[in-house]
């Protein structure tokens, strides 16, 4: 984002020139009409120039590092310089997971979906918002209770995503089996990605109640209540 300062002269006898640093550029206008010139001539009228705002920010497509006390100079024939100092940086954009990993989810068959589990998630730096998006057989809320979906969006403001809790389950109506090493993938353009990787089961309910008893023919007579399904 652009800083500014201004800049004035009396009794000159030649224009002012104010030329930017390597890293840094200038101009005259501000916001999407700012046009980076170098040097600025500011002309003078019976030696003089009036109160002038000059917009400077630190140039696009920079590597990540500080660039620190590069000085924007001003100068004019015979009149003694004068130099504004920047200093500023490029950072890395960052998203941050409090857990690589949640393990453990698990249901009966018939009885889902799973409890939940969480992690939080934040980001600096960013240029674009961040999108968090479920494996085949999770899904994901902003809320403990509802609003589970398979992809969520969290916006930057300024280049920050402050932490936030993300809920995780295990997705309802899944057949008896194992659903592990599933990721749950965090991405911004720019940002190195993210991962937390699920594991969980959906398991066949214990019978309770069985008994086993014998008729007088041989044939075995079995009896079991509240069973929760079948399983082949």
């Amino acid at each position: 984002t652009e800083q500014l300062f201004t800049i004035s002269g009396s009794n000159l006898s030649a224009n002012i020139s104010i030329a930017p640093p390597t890293h840094y550029e200038i101009s005259t206008t501000t916001g999407g009409s700012f046009s980076a010139t170098n040097p600025i001539v500011l002309t003078q009228s019976g030696g003089t120039v009036s109160n002038t705002t000059i917009y400077v920010r630190l140039k696009a497509g920079l590597s990540v590092g500080s660039y620190n006390s590069e000085a924007i100079t001003a100068t004019s024939t015979s009149a003694t310089n004068k130099t504004v100092t920047c200093s500023g940086a490029v950072t890395e954009p960052t998203i941050t997971v409090s857990a690589t990993e949640l393990t453990g989810f698990s249901y009966f068959l018939g009885l889902g979906p799973s409890t939940n589990q969480t992690f939080t998630t934040s980001g600096t730096s960013l240029a674009n918002n961040i999108t968090i998006s479920a494996p085949t057989n999770y899904e994901i809320s902003l809320s403990s209770g509802s609003g589970f979906t398979n992809e969520i969006v969290l916006t930057q403001t300024g280049g920050n995503v402050s932490n936030t809790t993300i809920y995780v389950r295990l997705k309802t109506g899944l057949v008896i089996g194992s659903y592990n090493s599933e990721n749950i993938s965090l991405t911004s353009t720019g940002a190195t990605s993210k991962s937390v990787a699920c594991s969980g089961n959906v398991t066949l309910a214990p019978v309770t109640g069985l008994s086993i008893g014998c008729k007088s023919n041989t044939t075995a007579v079995i009896n079991w209540t509240a069973p929760v399904g079948t399983y082949e």
